[in-house]
């Protein structure tokens, strides 16, 4: 079963992070994934929706979801 980061990036949705937390463009795509996505625990990701002040476009954030960061501390 895909992360949702996995899942973002498998459908070419555009993604950030700041630190764990996952940051995605809100687009057609990443709807779609969104609405399709359960983790692994039963449950949908919690998202909170935000206007960027960097490109005035629609952004989500999925605390704690960035994949890399997570294997980055893994590693150590």
């Amino acid at each position: 079963m895909k992360t949702i980061y996995q899942a973002l990036e498998s459908a070419g949705v555009k993604t950030d992070n700041h630190e764990s937390d996952l940051y995605f463009k809100r687009c057609n795509e990443s709807d779609r994934v969104l609405s399709e996505f359960v983790g692994t625990d039963g449950k949908e990701p919690t998202v909170s929706y935000f206007q960027s002040q960097l490109d005035g476009k629609m952004w989500g954030e999925i605390p704690f979801a960035f994949d890399p960061w997570w294997a980055a501390r893994a590693d150590k």
